[in-house]
């Protein structure tokens, strides 16, 4: 998994301290988290370019993390927030703000273990980096139902009707989607299983009603990896 992070926070030793363990619990994890950090949300600062903000609830004297929150989830609704904070009775008044997680500075070790143990396994906050047209478009994987490739010209096909083109092959863009969530029902088109509806003898059949057909060769294991999806 790769995650860039975005701490702000007025005290630098409150980073250095979340960067080091981060670091110590991240190791051997084969993770790839990126750190940057601010002490001030006034700072020029770019809202779209990271997965993760952590963020102090008193950044300073004059600026506020949960402010700071919501103009964060209005430019970037894809991506999580967690406080990072010595104030745990605010912990509720968090909840408001759709917080990803809520951190206390003195336990910091044992919150994010937990927080990262959500993070490794939230399928949601994975994105997929789609070169269109000469740009490239960070796309929440929970977002993308499938994706059929003709050529080297694949499409990807969005829960809100939407479709994408992308001159890739079927293999490139499996290497980027995250490992569990998507399967290939044949050479050229790959499914996300989150939305599956039913799998029979004959298809494969979309909560939107997408239906598409599966060869009786490919019908055993296709099942056996939803099964593996369901229960992991």
């Amino acid at each position: 998994m790769k995650c860039s992070v975005l701490i702000i926070d007025d005290n630098q030793r409150d980073i250095d301290l979340f960067v080091r363990t981060a670091m110590h619990l991240l190791e051997n994890t084969g993770h790839d988290f990126s750190f940057e950090w601010a002490h001030s949300f006034s700072e020029d600062l770019s809202f779209d370019q990271y997965m993760l903000y952590v963020l102090d609830i008193e950044i300073n004297d004059t600026e506020d993390g949960f402010d700071a929150a919501k103009i964060i989830h209005r430019a970037n609704p894809a991506a999580a927030v967690m406080f990072y904070t010595s104030h745990s009775e605010l912990v509720f008044d968090s909840f408001d703000l759709s917080t990803y997680f809520f951190i206390r500075k003195d336990h910091i070790s044992e919150d994010l273990t937990r927080a990262f143990h959500k993070l490794f396994s939230d399928d949601d906050l994975a994105y997929y980096d789609c070169v269109t047209d000469g740009c490239t478009l960070r796309i929440p994987v929970t977002k993308l139902v499938y994706i059929v490739g003709i050529g080297n010209v694949l499409t990807l096909c969005m829960d809100n009707g939407d479709e994408l083109l992308e001159r890739a092959s079927m293999a490139s863009c499996m290497k980027k989607l995250p490992a569990g969530q998507f399967m290939q029902i044949d050479r050229n088109i790959m499914i996300n299983m989150k939305y599956i509806y039913q799998i029979n003898d004959q298809e494969v059949r979309l909560n939107n009603g997408k239906k598409f057909p599966v060869s009786r060769r490919r019908r055993k294991p296709i099942i056996q990896e939803y099964l593996r999806y369901k229960v992991r």
